[in-house]
């Protein structure tokens, strides 16, 4: 398998643009700082300027059926302690999801199911997200099931092993 770090600092400078970082770098926000990879994740902490901000990504493993001009899909978990958030999983589809369609994340055989936006998408409750983080630790696989604007179904797949040692990083880097 290739390093962690390699398949991911290709796509790290857009997501962090798109998800974390966005526009308010203009307010003081600083650069993300790699704290550590646990096999298949890896953690980062910036400061937002109201505080931390720790988070874990990990890139689907594997994505089907393959939709043109796609990039690739990521699954992230934030705490944010500033804002009280914590356990916030967020799914980046790589392409945007059909508006009104569900998408469904399933963790071995337990489905969560996740309100989109854009190519985002996300729990509903707080409650849920400690759920499917409780169920993230303990599980194999996850899967991600959504609808594409031209009506593909697509399943994203990734691996949950470092998952629960990336898990203790981010709540340490922002205990």
């Amino acid at each position: 398998m290739p390093n962690v770090l390699q398949r991911f600092r290709p796509m790290l400078v857009t997501l962090v643009a798109a998800i974390v970082v966005g526009p308010s770098v203009c307010w003081g926000q600083s650069e993300p700082e790699l704290i550590s990879t646990h096999k298949d994740w890896v953690v980062y902490v910036y400061d937002e300027g109201a505080g931390k901000v720790c988070y874990m990504l990990s890139a689907a493993l594997e994505s089907s059926p393959e939709i043109g001009g796609r990039a690739e899909a990521w699954v992230t978990v934030t705490h944010r302690p500033s804002a009280s958030i914590k356990n916030e999983i967020g799914v980046i589809a790589g392409y945007d999801y059909q508006i009104g369609a569900g998408v469904n994340a399933i963790v071995d055989t337990k489905k969560f199911e996740l309100f989109s936006q854009g190519d985002g998408a996300w729990l509903l409750t707080v409650e849920e997200e400690s759920e499917m983080v409780a169920d993230m630790k303990k599980g194999r696989r996850l899967a991600v099931v959504g609808i594409s604007l031209d009506g593909s179904t697509t399943t994203d797949k990734y691996s949950l092993l470092g998952f629960t040692a990336a898990h203790r990083a981010i709540s340490k880097a922002c205990s």
